[in-house]
Formats: structure tokens, C-alpha cells, sequence
């Protein structure tokens, strides 16, 4: 979750919970899987990481694929 003060409750803490404005403020939209699934896109100058940036402003993450050479 981005970084704000503009947060509404509705559970899972002692805080004030506004369930109503919360539920007034939902919005589903049904689609197909296919529809909602982003992939991620390998790092051409890296191989171990790929991006996953979906179309949210504020969001992305990077998977960083971590190899352990273990010598037993």
C-alpha cells in the first residue's frame, strides 16, 4: 500500500473502523483471468531479476532470483 494518511478501517485493529464508507468505496469490476494477470519483464542487463510493473502509479516490484552454492 502506497504511503498516505487517507486510510479507511474495516478490522484486524483497535483503531476506528469506518466499514461503511469502505464498503461504499468498492468497486468490482468483473474480467476474465487473462485480463487482470501482468507478467513481469526480464532485466536485459540482469538475469536473476524480473520487474513486475502493473499499470498502478505508485506500484512495482522487482523478483530477485537468489542462487545458494552450498558445498556440503
Amino acid at each position: 500500500m502506497a504511503c498516505s494518511d487517507n486510510v479507511v478501517r474495516a478490522g484486524l485493529t483497535p483503531k476506528y473502523k469506518d466499514v461503511s464508507t469502505l464498503c461504499q468505496m468498492l468497486k468490482y469490476d468483473c474480467k476474465a483471468p487473462k485480463e487482470t494477470l501482468f507478467y513481469g519483464q526480464p532485466n536485459s542487463s540482469d538475469v536473476y531479476e524480473t520487474l513486475y510493473d502493473p499499470p498502478v502509479s505508485d506500484f512495482s516490484v522487482s523478483a530477485i532470483k537468489v542462487i545458494v552454492n552450498c558445498l556440503a
